[in-house]
């Protein structure tokens, strides 16, 4: 036990929703609002004996059905008192023009910026987001909880972008410094007199 006095240390663990028919399709799904398939759910499923371990004192989820669900099956075995929180700021990046989009549908209509994507290098969406207006809603939305430890169901890029954003990295190229998370992986950052430290990132329930 701590000595009285000493600050809590805080974590927090970023989880991807599962799987919505529109990602299995390979589309860009942002502002979109697919639910999960069936699959989507027994990810979200297995995801619940990961959420025990984690022992979260607060869930917040993105509005968007896809992370909705997966924070409601996937917490159900160890919800907190409050239930499941909801949290607008912690929706998926608005990819504006690219919405819907299949990847080779996106290359077609706009070679140019497409080109920078693939890249590994970009800084917003054509009449969408900038990856720093993701950074400026979803920085202070994880790291503003008076709670030791939060679990937030969220979106594969802002996961990324926020990432990137508490290890100070570039945010232009978090494509190319982090990997794209699976569906209902999570990712675990532990605060440090020194900053943010990576704890685990885009882990996977191990199903037998």
């Amino acid at each position: 036990m701590s000595p009285p006095g000493t600050p809590r240390r805080r974590s927090i663990v970023l989880v991807r929703h599962g799987e919505s028919d529109l990602n299995a399709a390979g589309r860009f799904v942002g502002r979109s609002d697919p639910p999960l398939n069936a699959r989507g759910e027994r990810q979200a499923r297995d995801l619940a004996a990961e959420v025990v371990r984690f022992a979260p004192e607060v869930v917040v989820a993105s509005p968007l059905r896809r992370a909705h669900q997966t924070a409601e099956l996937g917490a159900a075995t160890s919800r907190p008192a409050g239930g499941v929180e909801v949290d607008a700021r912690l929706r998926e990046v608005d990819f504006g023009a690219w919405e819907g989009l299949t990847f080779e549908e996106a290359r077609e209509r706009d070679s140019a910026r497409f080109a920078a994507f693939e890249s590994g290098r970009i800084d917003g969406f054509p009449g969408g987001e900038s990856v720093q207006d993701v950074a400026g809603r979803m920085v202070p939305t994880v790291t503003g909880r008076d709670a030791g430890r939060v679990l937030f169901v969220s979106h594969a890029t802002v996961v990324r972008v926020t990432v990137a954003a508490l290890l100070g990295l570039e945010l232009a190229v978090y494509r190319q410094a982090l990997a794209r998370p699976a569906p209902c992986s999570w990712t675990e950052l532990e605060e440090t007199p020194a900053g943010w430290r990576l704890v685990a990132y885009n882990a996977e329930v191990v199903r037998g």
